[in-house]
């Protein structure tokens, strides 16, 4: 799943920030916390298993929204008040969303930790690994992003000014929801409630499986080996 995470993650940045060298930060931040996050597994006997397997996923997507919002205030910085110095913009970027990033990291690490307190071991072990490498990401982020920033970092940026309306399908998509809710509120809040009682309906059949090879496909090696095994021994 890492791979198509990070293919997702560069193809948004490239699509809504517009500009494809900002792309490269959240890859050196997610790819500094997954090494740093596999480290403290090896260090602590902590083992890979089905759910500690999908952290380096959980990091590029979860870990990268603190890099996406210093991104964001740093173009807006390079266009409204640096005027293309990068270290302006940097000083800019870091005021209007240091601590606010902070706030988010430290919620986020705090809600992946709360498992910690289950007492099943599995889900203990996951709670450890995906608390470090948040705050991991937050200490990578702090430390690479304006170092990159300032290498690298854009000299203009491409985003639409504020009082401007944007264009292109993301202006279609905000012209979209301006209309419904200057003129369809009656209708969204009545569709809304709808889907509510649907979805709301259907979790009432929700069933609870521990069964291990129900993870995998019936066609899947291990699941075909499971069933000779089954009937050889029945």
């Amino acid at each position: 799943l890492s791979p198509i995470s990070t293919l997702i993650l560069i193809l948004s940045i490239i699509f809504f920030l517009r500009t494809g060298a900002a792309a490269l930060i959240p890859i050196a931040t997610s790819a500094i916390s997954i090494l740093w996050t596999f480290g403290f597994m090896g260090h602590t006997d902590l083992p890979l298993t089905l759910l500690t397997a999908i952290v380096p996923s959980l990091v590029i997507v979860i870990g990268s929204t603190e890099d996406t919002h210093l991104l964001s205030s740093y173009l807006i910085g390079i266009s409204e008040e640096a005027k293309g110095d990068r270290r302006r913009a940097i000083s800019y970027m870091a005021r209007h969303v240091g601590l606010p990033i902070f706030i988010t990291s430290f919620t986020t690490d705090f809600g992946f930790g709360s498992n910690a307190l289950n007492e099943i071991p599995l889900i203990r072990d996951f709670a450890y690994a995906t608390s470090f490498a948040m705050i991991a990401n937050l200490v990578s982020t702090i430390l690479i992003v304006p170092l990159m920033l300032t290498l690298v970092g854009p000299h203009k940026s491409n985003l639409v000014k504020e009082g401007e309306k944007p264009t292109g399908v993301i202006g279609l998509v905000v012209q979209g929801f301006s209309y419904l809710m200057e003129n369809r509120g009656r209708t969204v809040l009545v569709v809304t409630s709808a889907i509510i009682v649907v979805f709301a309906y259907f979790a009432t059949s929700i069933r609870v499986s521990n069964d291990p090879l129900s993870y995998f496909r019936d066609d899947h090696p291990i699941v075909a080996d499971a069933n000779s095994l089954h009937q050889d021994l029945s």
